[in-house]
């Protein structure tokens, strides 16, 4: 009964937003149900992990569809999956635990498209930033459009960086450190046109942060390290590749012009010339940074009048501070969503 109502609601509206949901069995109606009433007009996606494997296959390569086989937590099967699905499809992509409030329209809505005085471009990525570590709460994303460069840093940010292997909140953390890496970069690339302004320590709610520009950090373990698995590299993306402004390694930096870097079989390879700094590479033991790894920034120029811009609601909690009284709260302190549904809580998963 489930999937008819997803398949028909699709027929219905074909031009309308779609929610992607997935969970590795279905869950009760009332999950798609409360989703429809604040949103008639949406579709439901929802994915069994059999699905996700078809389109992992069908739009990515093996490489992906086993990561997500090998991956044994559930959670993280979901954090790369819907990372790959707003990629191909833009959307919006709900956990199956959170109980909305507000429509799309009026979530979206209520995110002013100016700051101070200057009008700025209305958000194209939304999410949360969470309570407890710096981390972003993907529980709820947004994305305007499809291939987006900014879902594809993050994606092969979580391939390369594999914080699946991490107990908590692994990916949640990678992600928020890959938007604060791109927030700063920016930022401090375009100093002299924002008067000076200071690239931000940390990402802070409800702000509109502008990209004109991805990059997508690679990171080598040492200068020995000569080609890092991607596993995943689309084709057509136009990118530049650059020695990022964070590396500290002084070899790298003092031959920076004289490495070749390519991307090749969905791999990132560095070679140097034959040219490079003999009398830095004698110093080497000399230099404590020299045996550092390095950074290889994959940068994606984006359309003067297509940036994108990151927005990010708060997640809150209520009293007494349990975890299913966490909500993600708008800019007024309006509660979007709730967290955690009770009944998943108490069933620790949904039973049917």
């Amino acid at each position: 009964m489930l999937c008819i109502i997803a398949i028909t609601m699709n027929a219905m509206n074909p031009d309308s937003t779609t929610i992607y949901m997935t969970y590795h069995s279905l869950p009760p109606e009332s999950v798609i149900r409360s989703w429809l009433a604040l949103n008639p007009r949406a579709n439901v996606d929802f994915s069994v992990d059999a699905d996700c494997i078809v389109f992992l296959n069908k739009e990515f390569n093996k490489n992906i569809a086993a990561l997500f086989k090998y991956i044994s937590r559930g959670m993280y099967k979901a954090d790369l999956w819907r990372l790959c699905k707003l990629y191909i499809q833009g959307g919006v992509y709900a956990d199956i635990d959170l109980v909305p409030f507000r429509s799309l329209a009026q979530i979206t809505g209520s995110v002013s498209s100016s700051s101070s005085s200057s009008p700025t471009p209305p958000p194209t990525f939304y999410s949360c930033l969470s309570l407890g570590s710096p981390s972003v709460f993907q529980a709820f994303i947004k994305h305007t459009r499809s291939r987006s460069p900014l879902l594809l840093g993050c994606l092969l940010s979580f391939i390369v960086n594999k914080p699946y292997t991490n107990i908590d909140n692994g990916p949640t953390n990678d992600m928020y450190h890959f938007l604060l890496y791109n927030v700063r970069a920016d930022i401090k690339a375009r100093a002299a046109a924002l008067d000076g302004a200071q690239a931000p320590e940390s990402l802070q709610p409800f702000t509109h942060y502008i990209l004109h520009k991805v990059r997508i950090p690679i990171h080598f373990s040492s200068r020995d390290e000569d080609i890092v698995p991607l596993h995943y590299f689309p084709v057509g993306v136009t990118y530049t590749l650059s020695v990022s402004p964070n590396t500290r390694n002084q070899w790298i930096l003092a031959n920076k012009d004289k490495l070749n870097v390519k991307i090749e079989n969905q791999c990132l390879i560095v070679s140097v010339d034959k040219g490079a700094d003999a009398d830095a590479d004698a110093d080497a033991d000399a230099d404590a940074d020299d045996n550092e790894g390095y950074i290889i920034d994959i940068c994606i120029d984006l359309p003067d009048d297509e940036p994108e811009v990151i927005y990010l609601f708060q997640e809150n909690i209520r009293k007494p501070p349990y975890i299913n009284t966490c909500y993600i709260a708008d800019c007024n302190g309006m509660n979007i969503m709730d967290c955690r549904a009770p009944n998943y809580i108490r069933d620790r998963g949904w039973v049917n």
